[in-house]
C-alpha cells in the first residue's frame, strides 16, 4: 500500500452518502476527521448541522462519548486512515457509528482491528459501493457488551 493515496478527498454527493449511512440529520452530534474534514465540517453547518466538529485527535476526555456520528471522509492510505482513527474514535458514545470513505474494501479489516485494539466491535456494516467504498460501522464499547450480555 502507498505512503499516500492518490484518491480524492469525497465530494458533495459522497458526504450525502455518508451522512445517509450513518442515519445522522441536523440534530446529530457529528464530528468529522482527516482529510476533507474542513470542507465537510463547512457543508455540514451550511446544511443547518447544529453540533458539529472538526477533530485532529481527541485530547480531552469531557468529550469522550459525546459525537452520534465520526466521520472519516477518505483519500487517505490505510496506514493513516487508521492513525486517524485511533486518534479520534473515542469521541463516539457507545452505539454511535463511524462512517468512513475507503481506498478498497479490504481497507475495512484494518478499520476493524483498530477497532478491536480499542476493545470495540463493529455491530453492523452497512456499504455503498456504489462510487468507491463507503462504509459505515455501528460501534460498540466491549465492556458495555459485557455488561448487557
Amino acid at each position: 500500500m502507498p505512503a499516500s493515496s492518490s484518491e480524492p478527498a469525497c465530494d458533495g454527493a459522497d458526504h450525502e452518502r455518508m451522512l445517509r449511512l450513518a442515519g445522522a440529520g441536523p440534530q446529530s452530534a457529528v464530528c468529522v476527521a482527516g482529510r476533507g474534514a474542513v470542507d465537510l465540517l463547512v457543508k455540514l453547518c451550511r446544511d443547518g448541522f447544529a453540533r458539529v466538529e472538526c477533530l485532529r485527535q481527541a485530547t480531552c476526555a469531557c468529550a469522550d462519548g459525546s459525537a452520534d456520528v465520526l466521520v472519516i471522509p477518505g483519500g487517505l492510505a490505510t496506514e493513516s486512515l487508521v492513525s486517524v482513527l485511533l486518534r479520534t474514535a473515542r469521541v463516539l458514545r457507545d452505539g454511535g457509528v463511524l462512517v468512513l470513505r475507503l481506498d478498497e474494501i479490504d481497507d475495512d479489516c484494518a478499520v476493524q482491528a483498530a477497532l478491536a485494539g480499542l476493545n470495540w466491535r463493529a455491530d453492523s456494516a452497512v456499504y455503498d459501493l456504489s462510487a468507491g467504498v463507503l462504509v459505515a460501522h455501528r460501534v460498540r464499547r466491549a465492556e458495555a457488551l459485557a455488561l448487557a450480555g
